[in-house]
């Protein structure tokens, strides 16, 4: 497929664009290795997976460290890299490859935390752990199977100090494709001191989706993370064209390495001057 960008506007200027692709209609951010984001405030609606019935108890030793790792279920692709296994931090984040003790969020990537991470609500937080003290509260428990991985952190407290009667129920949700969700049920009391987004292995890429606020995230809400469609090939995604002059792009859908089924995507053209969604439907025969 081929288009064709003509800077042909009233003023007389040039015309800078970018071209990706993207999963989503709306995508929110972008990091340097191809994840993208979105929220159910803009794509899809909330996606709560309840699995109170069907999980195993984490136990902490302690409310700032994990207890070991857990398996995924599935070769989970994060960064570069594929996880069998990930450690459960009682501070709100998961982690691929090591844990650290690090209580207070800060900014992502973090250099504080060496290893590949995802952040659903990073705070200082207190669940049920074997040193309680009389505030602590919640449990954290999770669900694997070869088809999806979901950890919850259900009611737990924030460290009571300046944080009194602040309980969060939240959940991760991961899938061997190396799609995942962020799921926000219930956030009582101060909820704006919290780090979320994702970083790679040694802290060089990553998304900060947000920094002690609570704008973001509300009770009944989700983000959504997943891949550029390596499916959909750009050849070239970014230009400057000055005024009067033409250029055409190509793009190219290949189906080759392609499962049977109908594949979405959209072709995202940002400019200086006007932006456009074009959505993609790809059907691959079996």
């Amino acid at each position: 497929y081929t288009f064709t960008f003509s800077n042909v506007g009233e003023e007389e200027s040039t015309l800078e664009y970018e071209i990706y692709s993207s999963p989503f209609l709306n995508p929110l951010g972008l990091d340097d290795s191809g994840n993208l984001w979105t929220s159910s405030d803009s794509e899809s609606e909330f996606n709560w997976i309840d699995i109170s019935d069907n999980s195993t108890l984490i136990n902490f030793s302690n409310n700032d460290e994990a207890s070991g790792t857990i398996p995924i279920g599935f070769e989970f692709p994060f960064y570069g890299n594929n996880y069998q296994e990930c450690s459960i931090n009682p501070n709100g984040w998961l982690g691929f490859g090591g844990d650290s003790d690090e209580w207070e969020n800060t900014q992502i990537p973090s250099s504080t935390i060496l290893n590949a991470a995802m952040f659903p609500f990073w705070d200082d937080l207190n669940p049920v752990n074997n040193g309680c003290n009389q505030y602590c509260s919640g449990e954290v428990y999770y669900y694997s199977s070869p088809e999806l991985f979901v950890i919850t952190f259900d009611q737990v407290a924030h460290w009571w100090t300046n944080f009194e009667n602040s309980y969060y129920s939240f959940q991760v949700v991961m899938y061997p494709s190396g799609k995942f969700y962020f799921n926000y049920l219930n956030l009582e009391g101060d909820f704006s001191s919290s780090t979320i987004g994702i970083q790679n292995e040694n802290a060089t890429d990553g998304i900060l989706m947000s920094f002690n606020s609570s704008s973001l995230i509300e009770n009944n809400f989700s983000i959504f993370v997943s891949q550029l469609p390596e499916w959909i090939d750009i050849e070239n995604g970014q230009g400057q064209l000055p005024y009067g002059q033409s250029t055409t792009e190509t793009i190219t859908l290949d189906a080759s390495n392609l499962e049977g089924g109908l594949y979405n995507g959209y072709l995202i053209i940002n400019t200086n001057d006007a932006d456009l969604n074009i959505p993609i439907a790809l059907t691959v025969n079996e």
